[in-house]
């Protein structure tokens, strides 16, 4: 940094070039720090694993297991909000295997990115889903409230809290698990069950975080009664924190969070090989009993008989059943002219912004 130092600092130079010099430098340094994240200096051998914040804990057992039986290959993951990974991976990150909440999110890679196959659900059984998840009610510690059920969501006195469905997978299984309840409470009348989850948006804090990062949001400094999370972080709650306890509805969404090679990439690092046996592993008994022990529903029966504390029972509705499949699902609720645009529109309106 002297040069910079000295090129700056020199009297013979006017102070608009001084603060020109400085800009340049820090703009070189930006660009450098910016190319290094999307483009690395990894080995050949060395794995990226892209994958939404709540499956951490998952994934580092995952990586610790593949690499004690895989001695050619290391593996390193990076984790964020399930939306915000996949647009990081759209912008060029340069990885070879991927983990997202929602196959809608794959789809959308594969169709305008092609950096994921079109077959990607015959990669890997299941669809290329190694387990399922679902949405509870994580409250304080007694329950104060009495929260039972979805309904209990309705009543002035309970603060919700929800992340948003642009930034987390939790997020936009949260919207779809109070979406299905309230056609199921209407009778399938779409425009009253749209106002009621409206009307549950409009009083709650939305945040623009991933699942870990609302849980300690909710843990540290938030007021809120309930909050919308993943099973498995939940269960993570209640394990790790005092002062927790889940409230399991009688029915919520069935979250199938989904995996695929980036194959022009891991192609091109010539990682292919790699990436294969990696995202393989996740099916295996061992990789779905390390899913059971996260709080992840593994899709191997033995695994999910041997889970501590078992799952309970809990009818889980699927988007293909309840809401007519994700092409549907994004073009009615979490697209820009769905259900979900037209709350953020009420809530900017509100904010003193344009409906």
């Amino acid at each position: 940094m002297k040069w910079i130092d000295a090129f700056a600092h020199n009297p013979a130079l006017a102070p608009a070039r001084r603060r020109a010099a400085w800009g340049t430098a820090l703009l070189g340094l930006a660009c450098v720090a910016a190319w290094a994240w999307w483009h690395p200096f990894r080995p050949a051998s060395e794995l990226l694993h892209v994958s939404y914040q709540a499956s951490r804990p998952y994934f580092e057992g995952v990586g610790t297991a593949f690499m004690e039986g895989a001695d050619d290959w290391t593996v390193r993951s990076t984790y964020a909000g399930s939306m915000s990974q996949t647009a990081g991976v759209a912008r060029g990150l340069v990885a070879d295997t991927l983990c997202v909440a929602t196959p809608a999110e794959l789809d959308h890679l594969a169709r305008t990115t092609h950096l994921v196959a079109e077959d990607w659900r015959e990669a890997f059984p299941h669809q290329a889903s190694p387990f399922t998840s679902t949405v509870v009610l994580l409250v304080r510690a007694g329950n104060p409230r009495g929260i039972h059920d979805w309904a209990d969501l309705e009543r002035a006195d309970v603060a919700l809290q929800v992340t948003s469905p642009r930034v987390s997978g939790a997020g936009c299984y949260a919207y779809l698990a109070l979406l299905t309840h309230a056609l199921e409470q209407s009778g399938g009348d779409g425009v009253v069950a749209r106002q009621w989850v409206a009307d549950r948006y409009l009083r709650a804090r939305i945040l623009d975080l991933g699942a870990q990062q609302a849980l300690r949001h909710f843990a540290r400094e938030s007021a809120a009664d309930v909050l919308l999370t993943w099973e498995s972080e939940a269960r993570r709650a209640v394990e790790t924190l005092d002062g927790f306890e889940i409230v399991y509805p009688a029915a919520s969404i069935r979250a199938e969070p989904v995996v695929a090679i980036l194959g022009p990439q891991a192609e091109r690092r010539g990682t292919l090989a790699g990436a294969q046996a990696y995202l393989a592993f996740l099916f295996s008994e061992q990789g779905q009993a390390l899913a059971a022990r996260e709080g992840f529903r593994p899709r191997s029966s033995e695994a999910a008989q041997m889970a501590q504390p078992a799952f309970p029972m809990l009818e889980q509705r699927s988007v293909d059943e309840s809401l007519g499949g994700w092409e549907a699902v994004w073009a009615d609720h979490l697209g820009p002219s769905g259900s979900y645009a037209h709350i953020e529109r009420l809530l900017r309106a509100r904010a003193g912004g344009s409906e």
